[in-house]
């Protein structure tokens, strides 16, 4: 399912956006943001979140991620090749009209313990994951019940 859905994003002609491929226990997390408003993340796992861009708190993170992630575009010059990242590396593919490109950045650089010229991005997308989070949490199921 978690290949099917990563797929179906990159074959869809004319989607912008950003996919963020990150190593999780032995698999991965697909965090996908695109200008159609589409929010969501999948796991290699199975599960995930999706269709969270109806939120509005996760609408706002997908308009501050990519509007960040679209003044550093310059710093995406490798050509696309739909992979996973390389072991110990997190995967950025800005998403165009016209094609795609790819920056890997060392986990460590992901999770804030080095530094990065992506860092702007990369912050952009802990608030993104963070209001995925939210919004997950805040459904009426997840909620305790009452007393």
């Amino acid at each position: 399912m978690f290949e099917r859905m990563r797929s179906l994003i990159f074959d869809t002609l004319g989607v912008r956006g950003l996919v963020v491929d990150v190593p999780a226990s032995g698999g991965a997390v697909a965090l996908v943001a695109l200008a159609d408003g589409t929010a969501s993340m999948y796991t290699s796992a199975g599960g995930g979140i999706v269709g969270a861009g109806l939120e509005p708190q996760v609408a706002a993170a997908v308009r501050q991620l990519l509007d960040v992630a679209g003044a550093q575009q310059a710093l995406f010059v490798d050509p696309d090749d739909r992979a996973l990242p390389p072991e110990e590396s997190v995967r950025f593919h800005w998403l165009t009209a016209h094609d795609a490109r790819r920056l890997d950045v060392p986990a460590d650089a992901f999770w804030g313990r080095v530094p990065h010229a992506l860092a702007p991005t990369i912050g952009a997308t802990q608030q993104f994951i963070a209001a995925l989070q939210a919004a997950d949490a805040a459904k009426p199921w997840r909620q305790p019940p009452s007393s």
